[in-house]
């Protein structure tokens, strides 16, 4: 199960992002600085850019040609920061070729596919062949790992309790792994199943993918 944004939320969002093109915001804003013109209003190159966050980078690649479809000034500079945007795995697989890090790793580990890395962008290979190549790693596989953790954003505050079930669901499925660490590469899924962990006193932790990239002696 992979929430989707109501049509109701999309057009509350543009209205928002519309009202001040001018004011600086974080996270995925659109208009945060991210796109460069020369005085004259033609596109500069722009680098390609890199995002640790699988639901952030399906928001830049996918949300924001959605967001201004109808906007002649912003729909090319949207569509020129999607073409120049990948996700962190994707990136470091993909755009440079580098599986092997030269990290390590004592015990087992598994994957857990974010919703919008795995259905929004596809991918999937590029972080399994990253971890395949941690020296000393058990990589194991998690039953029915395609399975959503139950976050989804607002999702899991407006359907809390059938969020809930979907996290317990998880949880259980890790346990099966028996799998010490579980590996992700989108924050949401990792606040999610370690909140849930937690509450549950199980001695498991989820990190982000770069956290075990980084374990290099």
């Amino acid at each position: 199960m992979c929430w989707k944004m109501p049509e109701s939320r999309w057009h509350f969002l543009k209205s928002r992002l519309a009202a001040d093109s001018r004011r600086s915001t974080r996270g995925c804003g659109p208009r945060h600085g991210i796109w460069r013109t020369t005085p004259s209003g033609r596109l500069r190159e722009l680098p390609s850019r890199s995002c640790p966050s699988g639901s952030c980078s399906a928001m830049i690649r996918h949300g924001y040609l959605e967001l201004f479809a109808d906007d002649a000034v912003w729909l090319p500079r949207a569509q020129a920061l999607a073409a120049r945007s990948f996700e962190f795995c994707e990136y470091l697989v993909d755009e440079l070729g580098i599986t092997n890090v030269g990290a390590s790793w004592t015990g087992k580990l598994a994957y857990h596919p974010s919703c919008h890395l795995l259905r929004g962008l596809g991918v999937d290979v590029q972080p399994r062949a990253l971890l395949a190549e941690l020296q000393g790693a058990e990589i194991v596989e998690l039953p029915h790992a395609e399975e959503c953790c139950g976050f989804g954003g607002v999702f899991s505050v407006e359907h809390a309790d059938i969020s809930a079930a979907m996290l317990e669901r998880k949880i259980e499925q890790i346990e099966r792994s028996e799998a010490t660490t579980i590996v992700t590469a989108d924050t949401g899924c990792l606040l999610q199943i370690n909140g849930g962990l937690n509450r549950m006193g199980l001695p498991r932790r989820v990190l982000h993918i770069a956290e075990v990239l980084q374990n290099i002696e």
